[in-house]
């Protein structure tokens, strides 16, 4: 599956380090084709030097990592997508419809209210809603109803 992590996704787990959003990033990195787009990596920049520069190196070392995809977000072709009413996100929705993505997950508000079938949108949380997870049950084997 393809599937494209916001900037407050990447921003939670390598500036805040949320260690449940590290591992979800990489175990989607490990078992799906994990992806961003340009302006996601460099909003991920921007926000880190403004807010926690001290968090740089591990956001550039994930950014220089071979775990993820980076695809174009300025499609050249016309493209039937809903609008949303951030233009950002806008560039964000197109590019994920142009390469045929899967899920978008983002804690955008934005995207919540999106009313599509594909791509799927997930939010920040790591598990969707309506799936119970016991306390014994690792995180990864509901994440998204996503299976290897």
């Amino acid at each position: 599956m393809k599937i494209i992590l916001d900037t407050n996704i990447l921003y939670s787990a390598f500036v805040k380090r949320s260690s449940t959003m590290t591992r979800m990033i990489f175990w989607i990195a490990d078992t799906h084709e994990a992806i961003i787009t340009p302006y996601i990596a460099n909003e991920l920049l921007e926000k880190t030097i403004a807010k926690e520069p001290l968090s740089l190196p591990s956001v550039i070392a994930f950014l220089e990592s071979t775990t993820i995809v980076l695809l174009d977000d300025n499609p050249d072709a016309d493209i039937d997508a809903p609008l949303i009413n951030d233009p950002k996100d806008q560039e964000i929705l197109n590019a994920a419809i142009y390469h045929h993505v899967d899920i978008i997950i983002s804690g955008d508000k934005h995207f919540r209210n999106l009313n599509i079938t594909r791509p799927r949108i997930h939010g920040s949380h790591a598990v969707p809603r309506g799936v119970h997870v016991r306390k014994r049950m690792k995180p990864e084997s509901c994440w998204f109803g996503l299976h290897r």
